[in-house]
């Protein structure tokens, strides 16, 4: 089959089967519409038939800053329990074993739910079972039992409407991850020109070649360093706070008004300079090549 190409009966329904295959998929879709939708815990608790006697009243109020994760661990007396979905707050602390097929939740699941919830702050601890067959699950002391079928979910959901915008969520995610988004640490531009200087000097670098996103552009000069030579070295650093697309109302903004700006030019935007103690350099000249892409840790002291 070539690339691109989707045979018709293999094709995808819904966008959350790229999560993982049966169980992961639908226990990974289900907490992901929890965590858009919070309220919903309350439909699935309402809907399941408890097995204990304490059937504490859940409200939405209740469900306020509710944190919910998916297959999240906890060591219990050095042994790890994975939880299929976990949804809690100061109030709730609910736990959901999800399984399919004719596969049910062991006794021995159970009771290292049971043993962790017990050790729990929330006001009200809760363990849900979540299986296509039907499932017993006897009364545990201290925590409110019930079970749910698939089906069940499915009904609730029949009346559900739950709007995500999954690129702003998407985008979220990457800033918390902290992900390196800059293909160059530092950028030792050659800075020669009039015109060069006095972008520079307003807060700004242009460039004609291939766009890159770098963390840190340095103006390279030739300078005398120690014994009299002289070397390409970097005195200052000026992070870079944005590179504005071509064609951008921030670019098209300034294309007319920094010196010597032409329609093919990449335009980057500086905060303040960082002032170096000692002129700093490679161990090796800088050449144009290797001036592009500069690591921290290439940096020597010259002086």
């Amino acid at each position: 089959m070539k690339a691109g190409e989707i045979k018709k009966n293999n094709m995808q329904e819904s966008v959350f089967e790229l999560l993982g295959k049966r169980e992961t998929a639908l226990t990974r879709s289900l907490a992901i519409l929890l965590k858009a939708k919070p309220d919903l815990l309350l439909k699935l608790y309402n809907k399941a038939k408890k097995t204990s006697q304490s059937q504490p009243l859940m409200t939405k109020k209740s469900l306020d800053k509710l944190v919910v994760s998916a297959e999240n661990t906890e060591n219990d007396d050095e042994k790890t329990s994975r939880f299929d979905i976990r949804c809690s707050n100061s109030k709730w602390d609910v736990v959901v074993e999800a399984k399919v097929g004719n596969n049910s939740v062991e006794n021995a699941q159970i009771s290292k739910y049971k043993s962790i919830l017990e050790k729990s702050d929330a006001q009200n601890k809760v363990l849900l079972t979540l299986t296509e067959v039907p499932q017993r699950l006897n009364p545990i002391k201290n925590v409110v039992t019930g079970t749910l079928r698939w089906l069940d979910v499915l009904e609730i959901l029949k009346n559900e409407k739950c709007q995500v915008d999954l690129a702003e969520h998407m985008k979220n995610l990457l800033k918390v991850r902290c992900m390196n988004f800059h293909d160059i640490e530092v950028w030792a531009v050659s800075i020669k020109e009039k015109s060069q200087k006095e972008n520079l000097e307003n807060g700004f670098y242009i460039h004609d070649g291939l766009p890159h996103n770098p963390m840190m552009i340095a103006p390279r000069e030739e300078k005398k360093i120690f014994g009299g030579k002289t070397r390409s070295c970097i005195e200052r650093l000026y992070p870079v706070i944005e590179v504005f697309e071509k064609e951008s109302p921030e670019w098209n903004s300034l294309v007319n008004t920094l010196k010597d700006c032409g329609s093919n030019f990449h335009i980057y935007k500086l905060g303040n300079p960082i002032e170096l103690k000692k002129k700093m350099g490679r161990e090796k000249p800088f050449s144009q090549s290797s001036a592009i892409s500069v690591k921290f840790q290439e940096l020597i002291d010259l002086e």
